[in-house]
């Protein structure tokens, strides 16, 4: 079943579940948004089959709401240690290549204060913020 929020498009099947939740992780594929696009159709196929768990890509639509809209889409492919080659096997023939392996621990940590992922949208929102300020400004007047 496909679902979509402002930011991501999901392939979910309420059926699918993962034997190990503590080890479960996720490939990240990268690429454009119209290849990620066509190939999530068929990701999507492979979830409801039951040969995926679930997965989710960025579809770029609204930017306003994206964290990251000046970033690569991403496609994530969700698995754990004992279904994660089987999962980049599926990409694979599909002719996807995952750029990396993460663990959901990793992606935790890495929205923490301090964390990588934290500082990167503070960071961004922060430009954002100065940048709408400066044309802010810049309309005003007595500039």
């Amino acid at each position: 079943m496909l679902k979509k929020d402002n930011v991501w498009t999901w392939s979910i099947n309420c059926n699918n579940t993962l034997e190990d939740k503590l080890s479960e992780g996720k490939w990240i594929v990268t690429g454009s948004k119209e290849q990620l696009s066509a190939m999530f159709q068929k990701i999507n196929v492979l979830v409801e089959q039951g040969r995926l768990y679930k997965a989710k890509y960025s579809h770029k639509e609204n930017p306003a709401e994206d964290l990251f809209a000046d970033k690569e889409p991403i496609m994530v492919v969700y698995a754990n240690d004992k279904t994660k080659e089987k999962a980049k096997q599926e990409l694979a023939r599909l002719g996807l290549a995952p750029s990396f392996w993460k663990y959901e621990w990793e992606s935790k940590r890495d929205w923490m204060p301090g964390g990588k992922l934290y500082q990167e949208h503070a960071e961004a929102r922060e430009k954002k913020i100065t940048d709408e300020l400066l044309e802010y400004w810049l309309k005003q007047k007595d500039i």
